[in-house]
């Protein structure tokens, strides 16, 4: 600080010429062994993100994912990293594409060692690199929201949808948690088993309007908006228009922080309509999930559900 009238400083600092402020760090190249892994480049940005420059892979290893962790090389000991897109499902097929990835929760570059691309199920590294101690890289402005969770058993199932549940059977109780808005909403639900597809799925629709919160059951028999002939309907319809019953019953609803979190509780099993599908009490259950906008006001939400992603969970 300099008084320009006295000439006189309240104040310094000096800055020494060796400094160096924190910047994008190059890495090595990243070479695969298998599957046509590779990357021209990988520069960790800042102390969460990393990007992999002309980043390729066949698509074809099956259960494969970015994978990050401690320890001198790859193992199964690791954490999981969401694609370019946010999904946690195995990695599509790339070609020399830039991606751009966030490491999850409060893990941060300094947190771990090797970075890879990972063959979960049969516990193999297709290609990783080492990650240098110490680098030298801005801090990430990123907020990580902790989310209250009373049940025992929870999935990532998007880096902005997470799922939670427990059995006392014949009920199963499910929290949906969201980074959603006002007029969004948050679709999760049972498809065919083995299948994961939107056609012949049973999501329950869930939203917040107002001081009111809802879990709509919905029938989805078509990739079209509920539309009738001969009085009958067929596509994105609720249960109750299509003669079945709305069978999810609202326990609670909450937005905080900007987490959209709703829990609500159905039948494993439900008898008394067609439309929904059975959560099996043991073994995995494909399941399909959407987060997008809804279609006007109220509870109107004609074709909305155009976008399912599918996963198999062990509910």
């Amino acid at each position: 600080m300099y008084d320009l009238t006295l000439h006189d400083a309240f104040g310094d600092i000096y800055i020494p010429e060796e400094f160096e402020p924190p910047g994008p760090q190059l890495l090595t190249d990243l070479q695969g062994r298998s599957n046509e892994v590779n990357a021209a480049q990988v520069v960790v940005m800042n102390s969460k993100v990393i990007k992999l420059h002309k980043f390729s892979y066949d698509g074809r290893g099956g259960d494969v994912y970015f994978w990050v962790g401690e320890g001198p090389q790859p193992s199964s000991k690791g954490h999981k990293v969401p694609d370019d897109m946010g999904y946690l499902t195995p990695l599509r097929r790339y070609v020399d594409e830039d991606v751009y990835l966030q490491l999850p929760g409060e893990i941060t570059i300094f947190d771990i060692r090797w970075f890879s691309v990972f063959d979960k199920a049969n516990r193999r590294d297709l290609g990783h690199l080492i990650v240098p101690e110490g680098l030298n890289v801005p801090p990430a402005l990123v907020d990580v929201i902790p989310i209250k969770n009373s049940l025992p058993n929870c999935e990532m199932l998007h880096n902005s949808l997470m799922i939670s549940w427990s059995v006392f059977a014949p009920i199963i109780t499910i929290q949906v948690s969201g980074l959603v808005g006002e007029g969004e909403y948050m679709a999760f639900g049972v498809s065919e088993q083995g299948a994961s597809r939107m056609v012949g799925s049973d999501p329950a629709v869930m939203y917040i309007n107002g001081y009111l919160g809802y879990v709509d059951d919905y029938n989805v028999t078509a990739r079209s908006p509920c539309t009738g002939v001969l009085g009958v309907k067929k596509g994105v319809c609720r249960d109750n228009q299509v003669g079945g019953n709305d069978n999810n019953q609202v326990q609670s609803h909450s937005r905080e922080d900007g987490v959209t979190t709703l829990v609500y509780r159905r039948e494993l099993r439900p008898a008394s309509d067609p439309g929904d599908r059975e959560i099996k009490e043991q073994g995995p259950t494909s399941v399909v999930w959407a987060i997008g906008r809804l279609a006007g006001s109220g509870r109107n939400l004609v074709g909305t559900l155009y976008f399912l992603f599918s996963l198999s969970v062990c509910l």
